[in-house]
């Protein structure tokens, strides 16, 4: 009753009261769905190998992303819990999580676009989409990723259309803070994230200007800073450069595989 609505006010700012039971159900379901997958999914090869250098220490890790096109981070933010824990289960919850939390973040995306209905469906899609939740149940990227871009665009459409990132937050420098690990993370997470943050910097860069943001040079400095480490990471590892062709190759000689949307989103073939 009205503890139980400033509860849900509180855990869930600006939606609506109408659809605040609605998404709460979706969320449930969305991590229903994750957290089974997450205990009966056997391991992948992909999350075995992420465990085994990241176990081995920090020196493993770099040693093992050097022959990848992807920075490190994940594996050294998860290092801790790989150190206390050799449950595959347990290692994907952080996963699991943060996936369940980008429901609450694509639903407040297509609210903004949309309509709270077109919120509600994006929400559900993204709860309920077989080979979301596969990918958020596992010991990798894919869940902290996914909620940290679409965090990030909604604080980029709040600073196109206000001039500040976040509401909620009184001190401007928290704001911006907030807006800055936000980018960091989205774009040291994972070569998608990288090319994600660039092009949110592109759309930033080249959009109309509006009187209610005067400046765009704070927040696009902000971002070019967020490319920063992984850029260095890049430059760290030029010697790869035969990596990123090799990959770019294997996806060409499967993009028929990948074409097959049915199978691929029927979960007949996963990647």
């Amino acid at each position: 009753m009205k503890p139980d609505k400033d509860i849900l006010s509180r855990v869930f700012p600006g939606v609506p009261d109408s659809a605040r039971r609605t998404l709460v159900i979706i969320m449930l379901i969305g991590l229903a769905l994750r957290l089974m997958a997450a205990y009966l999914q056997p391991a992948f090869y992909d999350e075995g190998h992420t465990y085994n250098f990241t176990k081995c220490g920090f020196s493993a890790i770099i040693t093992e992303m050097l022959r990848d096109s992807h920075p490190p981070t994940y594996n050294l933010l998860i290092y801790p819990l790989v150190q206390l824990s050799d449950s595959i289960f347990v290692l994907r919850l952080p996963g699991v999580l943060a996936g369940t939390l980008a429901i609450f973040f694509g639903f407040m995306l297509g609210k903004r676009l949309g309509g709270e209905c077109c919120g509600l469906l994006t929400a559900a899609v993204m709860a309920g989409v077989y080979n979301l939740w596969l990918l958020d149940a596992q010991l990798r990227s894919y869940g902290l990723l996914d909620c940290a871009l679409l965090a990030l665009l909604l604080m980029v459409i709040k600073i196109y259309e206000t001039g500040r990132p976040i509401s909620l937050l009184v001190k401007p420098s928290v704001n911006w803070a907030v807006f800055t690990l936000t980018a960091i993370l989205a774009a040291s997470l994972h070569a998608t994230g990288t090319l994600a943050v660039l092009c949110y910097l592109i759309l930033l860069a080249i959009l109309p200007v509006r009187e209610e943001m005067p400046s765009r040079r704070l927040p696009c400095a902000l971002l070019g800073a967020a490319l920063l480490p992984p850029l260095g990471w890049g430059l760290y590892v030029k010697a790869q450069a035969s990596s990123y062709l090799s990959q770019a190759h294997a996806l060409g000689s499967n993009l028929r595989e990948f074409l097959d949307l049915p199978a691929y989103l029927l979960g007949w073939q996963v990647y």
